[in-house]
Parts: C-alpha cells; structure tokens; sequence
C-alpha cells in the first residue's frame, strides 16, 4: 500500500451547467424525443496528489483536476435521442430508439452507475446506440442494443500533468463495438 506523499488542501475549482428537454408522445404517434447539453468550468490550480514513484523515491504529480493544457478549454457534453413506439393496441407494443451523445476531452462525467459493461454517458469522445425494447409485462422487458463507442481521450484525470506528456487525458483511438441482450425488471 502506497501513501500519497503530498495532499494538496484542493485541486482548483470544477462546476457546470446543464438543460434537458424532453417531448413525450409527439402529436400522439408514439414518437418521444429529447436533448441534453452541459457546460463545464475548470479551474485547475496546478496543484497534484503526488507519490513516491519517482527512481528514488520522488514524489512524482499523479492526480490533478486537469493539466495546465486545459488553457481556455470549455469542457462540455451532447446527449440526443428518440425512441419511436409502434402503434399497436397493447402495452406490450415494442419501442426502438436511437442515442447519441459526445463529450469533450475534460468532460467530467456524473454519470449514474449501471449494471452495463460499458458506459456510453462517461465516454470523452462520441457514441451511438440503436436499441430495440420489448415489454413484457409492467414490470419486465428485454433490450436489445447495438452500441458504438468511439473514445478520443482517456477518463479520468490520471496521468502527467505536463502537457508535453499527454497532460491528463491523453488523446486516444479505441474503438467499442457492443451487442448486448438485457432482461429489465423494475420493483
């Protein structure tokens, strides 16, 4: 177990803003849309929880709120989708939907937990995602959804603070191809 062996009082200063808009059951032909944006304000103060990895036991900056890269950087997030209901008399009437949603390189992400192996919400790049929801009752359904995700920059704000080096969310080219059959039950 390694302890850090400088702990800054803070590490600068982070808040955002945000708006969502939802349209639900448009002109009643099952169709539902919505947006979402956020922008984020970071105020790094080059300050770093450093550790004693250096050779000799240095202590080496390991997590900062950004580099000094993030200069003028407006950190900010896109989420769009829909999701079309088909017009059949029941409440078992099969939805499709498509998602979209991309973050910039300092995005700090909230998104929520999920029981999903990947999280297209945390992304620092793009991701698409087409799904088809088949109810069952009222409390259970299936989804099955193709997801695309598209990474430009590493999570996180791990990494070197030097921006010579990669700064803290280096840039990246991953590519993420998922298929995945889920059972939803809600209580």
């Amino acid at each position: 177990l390694v302890f850090p062996s400088d702990k800054p009082g803070d590490l600068g200063s982070y808040w955002n803003v945000s708006l969502l808009c939802r349209w639900k059951d448009i002109a009643n032909i099952g169709l539902d849309l919505f947006a979402s944006g956020a922008l984020g304000f970071l105020g790094p103060n080059d300050e770093a929880i450093s550790y004693p990895f250096g050779p000799n036991g240095e202590s080496v900056p390991v997590l900062g709120l950004a580099s000094a890269d993030v200069g003028g950087d407006t950190p900010f997030f896109v989420f769009v989708g829909g999701r079309y209901r088909l017009p059949l008399d029941s409440d078992a009437a099969p939805k499709f939907g498509f998602e979209y949603n991309h973050a910039s390189r300092y995005w700090i992400s909230f998104a929520q937990p999920t029981s999903n192996l990947t999280n297209k919400l945390a992304n620092r790049g793009h991701a698409y995602e087409a799904y088809y929801l088949q109810p069952l009752n009222d409390a259970l359904y299936t989804r099955l959804s193709y997801q695309f995700i598209d990474t430009r920059y590493t999570g996180g704000f791990f990494g070197g603070l030097d921006p010579r080096m990669g700064g803290t969310s280096p840039p990246v080219d991953q590519h993420l191809h998922a298929i995945s059959l889920v059972l939803d039950a809600s209580f």
